[in-house]
């Protein structure tokens, strides 16, 4: 996956449907390429959608498409857009700069903190996971693996505690610094299912 281009700001900005006037959520972050919404509501591959960054200025009116889906939270890419749309969006992120908005870093966006039951080695050792990404994990076990170590993870347990049933969640990760009581691992060449099941784990951590 390659390096964003547009900087990401964190928002809560109003979205609705600009055909139907239907609310559709709210924004987690924004940029000039696009944003993230959180919404329980399916939507088109192409929506027009009117976004409300300021209750009291212009609404304006952008046209996405929907790059991916997890959980409750869509990712939109702004299509097609012209000069005043363009600089409707430079105002707005100007001002949230401003008011000191913060920048969602690629690390934030990724890692949320948790402290959940995991277990390797089918179940013959086990510990807590500490936190997540889409890329790793930090777990903490009296057991510490030794750095370079490949771990067949099992995350049902954790994914358990976000739905009353789940199926079996495995994924191999390696082992890139280990200390006492706690190691960092990296996943390994997971598959699409897993890093789907993964980040829609992650959604429902932050949006829960």
């Amino acid at each position: 996956m390659g390096k964003r281009r547009h900087q990401r700001f964190v928002t809560s900005f109003d979205v609705f449907n600009a055909g139907t006037g239907q609310k559709l959520g709210v924004t987690h972050d924004l940029s000039t390429g696009g944003f993230r919404l959180l919404t329980a509501i399916h939507l088109e591959e192409r929506t027009k959608l009117l976004l409300v960054a300021d209750p009291h200025g212009e609404p304006a009116t952008l046209l996405s498409r929907v790059a991916w889906r997890a959980g409750q939270g869509l990712g939109l890419a702004f299509v097609d857009l012209g000069t005043l749309e363009h600089d409707w969006l430079r105002r707005v992120l100007d001002a949230r700069v401003l008011a000191g908005a913060p920048l969602v870093e690629r690390r934030q966006r990724a890692r949320v903190d948790l402290h959940e039951p995991i277990s390797w080695s089918r179940a013959a050792t086990s510990g807590v996971l500490a936190n997540l990404s889409l890329g790793g994990a930090l777990v903490e076990t009296e057991s510490t693996p030794a750095v370079g170590a490949v771990l067949d993870l099992d995350l049902a347990a954790f994914a358990k505690t976000r739905r009353k049933s789940s199926p079996p969640l495995h994924c191999r990760a390696l082992v890139r610094h280990s200390h006492a009581g706690a190691c960092g691992v990296a996943f390994v060449e997971p598959s699409a299912a897993v890093s789907t099941r993964i980040e829609e784990l992650l959604l429902a951590v932050l949006y829960s």
